[in-house]
């Protein structure tokens, strides 16, 4: 895929849609279930987690958990600064959704610093679980270099794309 992902074009197209979620859900199962333990929630970056998380965390028939900017989600927080390239940020999650024995994978759809899913595993960590990501890399950027100790995946060249 070209420099933004998924673009826009990747949802009008419902061939292409089904085919990354086909690709998301097989790293999942074939990547992550197969060297650790089932899946049972997906744990969605904002914003664009909350497009392929939720449909990713159906295919899995699991759990879908929103991490958001401060201020967003209702009731009691843990919350992350974490550093971006132009500045700072703040995410947080509700403190009753994730258990210690949880299987969690997290969802991002840039890898640019690495920052913002270093913020969701720090912010997992919290809870005692152990987090894996599927996440969607913009070539080119630093983000991987920073988790190389973590599993990421990067879709391209996707039917249809050049």
């Amino acid at each position: 895929m070209h420099n933004r992902v998924p673009s826009a074009n990747v949802f009008r197209d419902p061939v292409l849609t089904q085919y990354l979620l086909d690709e998301l859900y097989y790293v999942a199962t074939s990547e992550i279930e197969r060297k650790f333990a089932k899946i049972n929630v997906v744990v969605g970056l904002e914003s664009r987690g909350f497009l392929l998380g939720p449909a990713l965390a159906l295919r899995l028939n699991c759990s879908f958990i929103p991490i958001r900017k401060a201020g967003k989600l209702p009731g009691p927080c843990f919350s992350y600064n974490y550093e971006l390239e132009y500045g700072n940020s703040v995410v947080e999650i509700q403190k009753d959704v994730l258990k210690p024995d949880d299987n969690v994978v997290l969802f991002d759809d840039v890898l640019a610093t690495g920052g913002s899913l270093e913020a969701g595993i720090k912010l997992a960590q919290m809870f005692g679980v152990l987090a894996w990501e599927a996440c969607v890399d913009l070539v080119n950027l630093s983000g991987a270099k920073v988790l190389f100790s973590l599993l990421y995946m990067e879709l391209k060249n996707l039917p249809g794309r050049k």
